[in-house]
Order: structure tokens, then sequence, then C-alpha cells
């Protein structure tokens, strides 16, 4: 991984967006000093997160660019949606997608749920409450990074990736 500087922005995990606020030395137990990377998240309010420089490369990702956005929303027309037959296993796959980065498995992921509302919705039925969180966090995370590499409001990434899609 790139050095990551201040003022950069960074993806922390499901979390989301960050920007990179400082690197300092900080006790939280009072005795030991440890070096942190301060991030506050770029979306939502006035939360910090401290990650320990020692754990950042398996904590934090940099930003993907221009062109891999480009590429995953080209990609998302040909990307099958997941497939969970175990319920029970189906919140552990969410959370393990969620924390990847990994942009086919969440499309995959999106698709998956979109899929299951609609078939839900036409039988007067609504998805659980855990499958529409799962969703929401699934589109925030990929709004949030779209929005930041292409520079565009987060609210306009569902009609740029329309578009994309019809142009292609």
């Amino acid at each position: 991984m790139k050095m990551i500087t201040v003022g950069e922005y960074v993806v922390y995990g499901a979390a989301g967006v960050c920007k990179v606020a400082a690197f300092e030395e900080k006790s939280f137990d009072g005795v030991h000093k440890t070096e942190y990377c301060t991030l506050k998240p770029v979306f939502s309010g006035n939360s910090v997160y401290y990650v320990p420089t020692a754990a950042l490369e398996q904590k934090v990702r940099t930003l993907i660019s221009r062109d891999d956005v480009n590429g995953i929303i080209r990609r998302i027309p040909q990307i099958d949606r997941l497939r969970i037959d175990n319920f029970r296993q189906k919140r552990e796959v969410f959370c393990s997608i969620l924390k990847s980065g990994d942009y086919d498995k969440l499309v995959s992921m999106i698709k998956l749920l979109h899929f299951e509302k609609q078939e839900r919705s036409a039988s007067g039925k609504k998805i659980n409450l855990a499958d529409e969180k799962a969703m929401h966090d699934a589109e925030e995370l990929m709004n949030q990074e779209f929005s930041i590499v292409l520079d565009i409001d987060k609210s306009e990434v569902p009609k740029y990736i329309e578009s994309t899609i019809a142009g292609a």
C-alpha cells in the first residue's frame, strides 16, 4: 500500500470514506503511547476514528481510481447476483463483502437484495430489516467512494451509473 498522507481520502471498512486528519501519538489507557492515524468520516457527523498506524495497512485502503470506477460501472450488467442458500450464512457473507472493498462482490450483493426486494414486493411483502440495512450500507459505501473519486455529489452517483451503463 502506498504511503497515506494527511488530507487524503481513504476507505475505513464499513465506516466508508474518511479524510486523514492527523498522525499522532495517543495514550487511551493513560500509560502506553501508540501512534494513531486519525480519520474523520466525510459523510457522517462528528465521528472520529483512531487507527493504530501498525494496523493501517489491514484496516484502511486508498480510494480506487476514476478508471477503476468507470470499469466497475461498465461491468455491472455482466456481474451475476449473489446466490446464498443458507439464511444463517447470509449475514456473515454480507458483513464480509461490506468489509472487503471488492466491488464485484458488492454489486453482486446489491443485485441479490434488489432482486429479493422486487420479488417480495410483487407478493405484497417487504424484505426484512437486516436485508434492507445491508442493501443501504452496500449502496452507501459505493456511492461515497464513487462520489469522491468522480468529484460529484453523492446523490448524483446513481444517475451517473445509469447513464454510463446506458452509454456503454
